[in-house]
């Protein structure tokens, strides 16, 4: 299984367009790991370093205990020349054998210190490649992202503008259905009233026709009742002639004056009656006419009423035959 190290320095495959949103979200962990690597790098150079520093300190420390163990030796009391000459040469090859091995091991520690900057120099640099090269990544794959959402919206608003348009031409049609329905309910009514109009103008052309027959018989009496006046105008100057003759003969007029004027009551009273008739029969012409031109009025009124009725029909039918 690869190591950390080597799948950082492989060759970056540029993502497609499937899984962008997979490296997107891979590549934000990849990043901070590469961060965290980097920063244990400088961490472990710079301990180094200190450590390095530090060496000076130790040679240091090192005089100092040799100091203090020759001034321990100087103030040991009662010792013979040849004692103390042997346990400084011991103390001398000790010492220079620790010193020696000493510097073996800062130079090997030095050796190795320069190999491991030189190879955390190396990884880093590789890293910061590694790195830039993500970001580059990153970056090629933030704006194939973009144009991808950018289509995705446009494809959207589209798809959205689609859905509205097919909810409006639905709400069209149902509104059409129903205008067309109503339409329909519309000229049933209007046939059905279109027939009670002819049937009621069917009923006031008969009772015209009875009222003009009426009026027929009304001009019949009144025609009857002026030849009877004309008559009782007759009978009067008849009756004036007779009183004339009764004038000239006023004796013979006294002795039939009685039966003269009960006769004359009786024709006062006929004539009031005719008069009365005559009267009456004007009125009832006068109501006859009036009927006669309410009637008219009335049949016009309907004629007109099935005119508009007939042209609302027809524009109906027009306007379902257009739609």
């Amino acid at each position: 299984m690869p190591s950390l190290k080597s799948k950082l320095l492989m060759p970056a495959k540029l993502p497609n367009e499937k899984n962008v949103s997979r490296a997107k979200e891979q590549l934000p962990d990849l990043v901070l790991t590469l961060r965290h690597r980097r920063i244990a790098v400088e961490e472990r150079i710079r301990q180094d370093k200190r450590n390095n520093y530090d060496l000076p300190e130790y040679q240091r420390n090192k005089q100092k205990s040799y100091k203090n163990a020759n001034v321990q030796n100087q103030n040991v009391p009662f010792e013979s020349t040849r004692s103390r000459r042997s346990r400084f040469t011991n103390s001398c090859l000790i010492s220079s054998n620790v010193f020696m091995r000493f510097r073996l091991i800062q130079n090997e520690v030095y050796n190795i210190y320069h190999i491991f900057f030189k190879q955390a120099e190396a990884e880093v640099a590789a890293l910061n490649r590694r790195i830039q090269l993500l970001e580059e990544d990153l970056t090629r794959a933030e704006e194939r992202l973009k144009i991808a959402t950018e289509k995705l919206e446009e494809a959207s608003k589209a798809a959205d503008e689609s859905e509205r348009v097919r909810k409006a031409l639905e709400n069209r049609f149902e509104i059409e259905d129903d205008r067309c329905t109503q339409l329909e309910l519309k000229v049933r009514q209007m046939s059905s009233l279109l027939q009670e109009t002819e049937n009621k103008f069917e009923e006031v052309a008969r009772k015209l026709a009875m009222v003009e027959a009426d009026l027929e018989r009304a001009e019949e009496r009144a025609e009857a009742g002026e030849n009877k006046i004309v008559e009782l105008e007759e009978e009067l100057r008849v009756v004036g002639n007779n009183l004339k003759s009764l004038e000239v003969s006023e004796e013979k007029a006294l002795q039939r004056e009685d039966s003269y004027e009960e006769h004359i009551r009786q024709l006062s009273q006929r004539l009031k009656e005719a008069e009365t008739r005559a009267e009456f029969a004007e009125r009832s012409v006068q109501k006859l006419q009036k009927e006669v031109d309410r009637l008219e009025d009335d049949l016009l009124v309907e004629k007109e009423r099935c005119r508009h009725l007939t042209e609302e029909i027809e524009l109906t039918v027009q306007e379902i035959q257009t739609n």
